[in-house]
């Protein structure tokens, strides 16, 4: 009698392993962990050699563009992307600099609670001062989550 309770207890041990092995692994996106998105530039939308230009006031910031109208609000553009703001939303920014630059890396990630858009800037030895102009489209299925922009600098060294 006593071995046949030992071998039940050690097939519900069993039973309950096999059970806690085959659940699934969180995903990512529900776990709060970012993931890497992709996120589409102007030339996308048929703009290729068009020059971002943000108007005079709006320099030395970035903005979220939800709208055509906040579009045009903000930019002076040769050729208008034709983005339709029910799928996307637009990322636009300066940043300048006492020295030459110019852009590294650009990335896009999200989580459950945010859209993280980091762009990297190195400078160099120039002494031209040099504003550096940088833009993203992203897709606004999660245009619910919070949208935060980080500008990272890279010193030149010499």
């Amino acid at each position: 009698m006593k071995s046949k309770k030992i071998i039940l207890f050690n097939f519900v041990i069993l039973i309950l392993f096999a059970i806690s092995g085959c659940q699934e692994d969180e995903k990512p996106e529900e776990s709060g962990e970012f993931i890497e998105i992709d996120f589409l530039k102007f030339s996308d939308f048929g703009c290729e050699n068009s020059q971002l230009n943000l108007k005079s006031e709006f320099t030395e910031n970035h903005y979220v563009i939800t709208s055509n109208s906040e579009l045009e609000y903000y930019l002076r553009m040769d050729c208008i992307p034709q983005i339709d703001f029910s799928e996307y939303f637009l990322i636009i920014g300066v940043k300048r600099f006492t020295t030459g630059a110019s852009i590294l890396d650009e990335k896009a990630e999200e989580n459950n609670t945010e859209i993280v858009y980091t762009v990297t800037f190195q400078t160099d030895a120039t002494f031209f001062p040099t504003p550096l102009k940088y833009h993203a489209i992203i897709n606004s299925s999660s245009s619910l989550k919070n949208i935060r922009i980080e500008e990272i600098v890279i010193d030149y060294v010499k």
